[in-house]
């Protein structure tokens, strides 16, 4: 049975966890605002010098405004779409290079419109577009993270408060960065057209052999899995590790259940994946430790797989083929760490991934706020549920856990916790429920 957590503290969770998901969007433009209007103080120092050096001039009121507006507006859109800008270009410096651009666009339109009352040279105009750009690379940058450091509370009323609506400019300018994705590109096109190519048939028997979850899509989602099988496996490099050789049997079993989280999710790819490493088996990972004192320490780690924000994911073959065999045990860790991979695409491993919209992160933050609290009291209380206990350890596990179970478990995950089912499904954009159900009614669609 599922229970609302009253308890206080909610409340704050629930804030909290909308803060790090549609939240961060409004204060990524807010920032950039707020940069650029700091970086326009300063740009006005040039002006004015040029104007008090010139007799019978003075800076003008519109000059000054229109910089202001300029630096605002510039740093605004650099902030709003930092986010955007990294999932094209897989890095912050996509965040830092969109930045720049758009404070040299709104400075040039500001200069443009002034010129006829300037007296700069043209080493002033080249010295003012070299800083304009640089502080919108920095907005770009900085405003991407600035709401992941919000102070955490535990304290707060009992019924958790309504998330408040972003102002219209920054909905629309969020807007617009979402839009970006949209742009074709020629990257964008090369996967469009590998998306278009068959599959060879040994990578189709691959597929039906070790992916059974396959049989259970539309005839439409099976041909867009194979397109996007084509795309990861042109983009993304194998490597085997502890002697293991890599075959076509790892590549298209691992990337083919990998790519069932990309169906319909919003970016429909995993922006910053460059490499997965594959073990024959389990491997240890050693960790450094940091004590008190500036002691450092390492400890070591037997593990099944990993996934890493820089773009790798480890795993270990003999559990990908377990997770393979029985598709019903909840357990499957390449849907568990390619789920970790979409969390961390904007930077941060914290159970959110990128949402469609502002509707999209609020429904999704409260019910991961309050499903994640009330698993974490179950588990300490030794209370078996649907999903595995290791999901408690903290909202990234909790996402990746709970991707796991939807999968694997759906109608079990439908029965004891429909809220965040009912997200998933709308996140994923299947219902792995209804398929289970129709598989055993026996009714199927033709391959």
């Amino acid at each position: 049975m599922q229970t609302k957590d009253l308890s206080p503290g909610a409340s704050r969770r629930a804030a909290r966890e909308t803060r790090r998901g549609y939240g961060t969007l409004v204060e990524r433009a807010q920032s950039g605002a707020g940069l650029g209007v700091l970086v326009g103080m300063f740009a006005m120092f040039g002006p004015c010098a040029a104007y008090a050096g010139t007799p019978g001039r003075w800076p003008y009121p519109l000059f000054l405004l229109l910089i202001f507006a300029g630096t605002a507006v510039g740093g605004g859109l650099a902030g709003a779409l930092a986010g955007p800008a990294q999932r094209l270009r897989g890095s912050t410096w996509g965040a830092a290079a969109v930045g720049a651009g758009l404070m040299s666009v709104t400075t040039g339109c500001a200069l443009a419109a002034t010129w006829p009352f300037t007296a700069f040279t043209a080493g002033g105009v080249a010295a003012y577009f070299g800083m304009s750009a640089a502080v919108g690379a920095v907005s770009g940058m900085l405003a991407r993270d600035a709401m992941h450091h919000a102070p955490a509370g535990e304290a707060g009323p009992r019924t958790p408060p309504t998330p408040r609506t972003p102002p219209a400019w920054v909905r629309l300018l969020v807007e617009l960065g979402w839009r970006m994705d949209a742009v074709p590109t020629r990257r964008s096109r090369r996967r469009e057209r590998l998306r278009r190519e068959p599959v060879p048939n040994a990578w189709r028997r691959i597929v039906h052999r070790n992916v059974p979850l396959f049989s259970r899509l539309s005839r439409e989602d099976r041909a867009a899995l194979l397109g996007h099988v084509n795309v990861f496996l042109a983009e993304t490099q194998f490597e085997g590790c502890g002697g293991l050789r890599i075959t076509d049997e790892i590549r298209v079993t691992v990337a083919a259940q990998a790519c069932m989280l990309l169906l319909h999710t919003p970016s429909g790819r995993f922006p910053t994946l460059r490499t997965v490493l594959v073990y024959p088996d389990r491997y240890v990972a050693t960790r450094r430790t940091y004590h008190d004192g500036g002691v450092v320490g390492e400890t070591e780690e037997v593990l099944l797989g990993e996934s890493w924000r820089r773009g790798e994911v480890v795993l270990s073959w003999r559990a990908v083929s377990h997770g393979t065999a029985d598709p019903g045990d909840g357990e499957n860790v390449v849907l568990h760490e390619f789920a970790h991979q979409l969390d961390q695409a904007d930077g941060e491993a914290d159970g959110i991934p990128e949402m469609r919209s502002f509707g999209a992160y609020r429904a999704w933050a409260a019910v991961l706020a309050d499903r994640f609290a009330a698993f974490q009291r179950a588990t300490r209380q030794g209370e078996a549920g649907v999903m595995d206990a290791y999901g408690a350890t903290n909202r990234a596990e909790f996402f990746a856990v709970a991707t796991e179970t939807f999968f694997e478990k759906p109608l079990e995950m439908r029965r004891d916790e429909p809220e965040l089912y009912g997200q998933l499904r709308a996140y994923y954009g299947l219902d792995p429920a209804e398929a289970v159900e129709r598989e055993a009614s026996g009714e199927r669609e033709p391959a």
